[in-house]
């Protein structure tokens, strides 16, 4: 009895390790198998004798056995603690670790300027893939291909610019100024922008002379392309020359009119 509870003992710390066809597992069931046929073949000899001597029997041996398991235990258990203090852990402390002193991401210095490049040239692309789709009219001479009579072509006045800016830097000081912006066909009548509009005065001249009517529009295709500045100027020429001029500016986003 006592060996077979020791090849227990044994068999449950080799099935944690092996399985039942390993030939340690096998080795420890046939020697518990022959022990077995031991025992089968005792408890036949004890059945032979006397039955009080069989209990005396009994009883000694089942002493015996209980104590034999709780020395087995008591000294496995022993050698487990044993086990335990003597075990060494595998983990071992090189160096304390280092806290950052900053955040390692995001780098917002580098972020913001990568983000600047990239938008400068996607905003450079776009505008240069709109322009290579959508380049418009870009010389008088393409306006007369297509049959339509150009009479003038005013450049770009760099003195009307300047007062442009001054008159809006003075109404952004002084909101309540609602003075008017002097005509450069007065203030410079020399500009090269006031001699094309002459001679766009003198175009219309000869191209109106068999209208029914003197009544001239002038029109654009978009807010700020020079429409009140060529129609005021244009007036003030006309004028110079001694005709009488009406000025109708229509202000269609405001709702008003001048006049």
């Amino acid at each position: 009895e006592g060996k077979i509870n020791e090849l227990k003992i044994k068999e449950s710390e080799i099935s944690a390790r092996f399985t039942r066809e390993h030939p340690a597992y096998r080795t420890l069931i046939q020697q518990r198998g022959s022990l077995n046929q031991e025992k089968e073949q005792l408890n036949s000899q004890i059945k032979a004798l006397p039955e009080t001597q069989q209990e005396v029997l009994r009883l000694m041996r089942d002493v015996e056995v209980n104590q034999e398991i709780y020395v087995g235990l008591l000294n496995k258990v022993q050698e487990l603690r044993i086990m335990k203090a003597g075990t060494v852990g595998s983990v071992r402390i090189i160096d304390k670790a280092l806290v950052q002193p900053e955040p390692v991401k995001p780098k917002k210095p580098l972020v913001a300027i990568l983000a600047a490049m990239l938008g400068g040239m996607g905003a450079v692309g776009y505008v240069l893939v709109k322009a290579a789709f959508n380049r418009g009219i870009e010389s008088p001479e393409q306006l007369e291909e297509q049959g339509i009579s150009v009479y003038a072509s005013i450049p770009l006045s760099e003195h009307q610019q300047k007062v442009d800016r001054l008159e809006a830097l003075k109404r952004r000081r002084h909101k309540k100024n609602k003075e008017p912006i002097p005509l450069l066909a007065l203030s410079d009548p020399n500009d090269l922008a006031i001699e094309a509009l002459r001679s766009l005065r003198t175009s219309l001249h000869f191209a109106m002379m068999e209208a029914s009517n003197k009544v001239l529009m002038v029109s654009g295709p978009s807010p700020g392309v020079g429409k009140s500045f060529v129609t005021a100027n244009l007036a003030a020429v006309l004028a110079q020359t001694g005709q009488n001029v009406v000025v109708i500016d229509a202000d269609m986003r405001k709702g008003h009119m001048h006049r």
